[in-house]
């Protein structure tokens, strides 16, 4: 019944003393504690020790505490690998820390999670880390694994539902599946949110920069130097400045007749004042420090 031998004796009395425990973690502690054994490994043969939830915390409770045994035995090469989100997210701001093309990174990340569910969606292919390694020998559990993991992925990623824990108890042969795409459908998310928060700054620091851009090609006389409508001057631009063409396009009218005051602020002015000195324009320089002038006593 059990690795360790307990006497008939014995076996009663710790009968009697589960009997008499009221919570499922104190249950489970006493398979550890007590028992010397793990409950998802020896409780089919020993039905007088059966943890049977009654309700959906009790359910839950149970199947955090199979799943963190499995955590705790990932560590070990040969057992199951168990995902959590903290630690593929640690792991992801580790690992983009020093790396110089962010968006890149993200972007790899993604694919590598794309590639990871359609190799795991191909009943021929499926990656004994993600589905857990005690079961790689057993084709038909595979099947059984896969199919979890992938509809766990798809629930999650798709349809925003997390796996439900608090329904039923989960053997760690399925819960581990479960658990992974869940979380994997996670990082994905994660990841995503991680790439529209990247755009998102470059964004607002691109519609940041542009008015000193285009002020620069203003005082340059490019700006007005070809008879072009907006849109041609937006899609030139663009090209020229590595900018986003629409941003530029409604940029554009800001730059005519007196709307161009509210651009011209002093730090603004200062700035290209510098680049044109540093540059050795001379002339568009001095024009600058004019209007800098002009800003300063209230006659531009």
């Amino acid at each position: 019944m059990f690795t360790t031998e307990f006497t008939k004796e014995q076996i009663a009395k710790f009968e009697f003393d589960f009997r008499e425990l009221k919570t499922v973690k104190d249950k489970y502690a006493f398979w550890k504690n007590t028992l010397l054994e793990n409950y998802s490994l020896y409780v089919s043969d020993n039905p007088q020790f059966k943890i049977n939830p009654n309700t959906p915390k009790e359910f839950e409770d149970l199947n955090k505490l199979i799943l963190e045994d499995e955590i705790t035995k990932s560590k070990n090469p040969f057992a199951n690998v168990v995902l959590t989100i903290e630690g593929l997210r640690s792991k992801f701001f580790n690992d983009i820390l020093n790396v110089v093309d962010k968006k890149k990174f993200i972007q790899f990340e993604i694919s590598t999670v794309i590639e990871e569910i359609n190799l795991t969606s191909r009943p021929e292919i499926v990656k004994p880390q993600m589905l857990g390694r005690s079961f790689w020998n057993h084709p038909d559990n595979n099947n059984v694994q896969r199919e979890c993991f992938v509809k766990a992925y798809k629930d999650c990623y798709l349809n925003g539902k997390v796996v439900e824990f608090d329904k039923e108890v989960y053997s760690p042969y399925l819960l581990v599946p479960l658990n992974n795409g869940m979380v994997y459908a996670q990082y994905h998310i994660f990841l995503n949110d991680q790439l529209d928060s990247l755009n998102e700054k470059k964004s607002k620091k691109e519609v940041t920069t542009l008015p000193k851009q285009l002020l620069l090609l203003h005082y340059l006389g490019i700006l007005d130097k070809f008879d072009l409508s907006d849109n041609k001057k937006s899609s030139l631009f663009s090209i020229l400045l590595n900018g986003d063409k629409e941003n530029i396009r409604k940029a554009l009218p800001n730059f005519i007749g007196n709307q161009l005051r509210e651009i011209k602020n002093e730090k603004h002015l200062q700035e290209i004042a510098n680049l044109l000195k540093e540059s050795g324009l001379n002339k568009e320089y001095q024009t600058v420090q004019n209007d800098i002038l002009k800003l300063k006593t209230g006659k531009l």
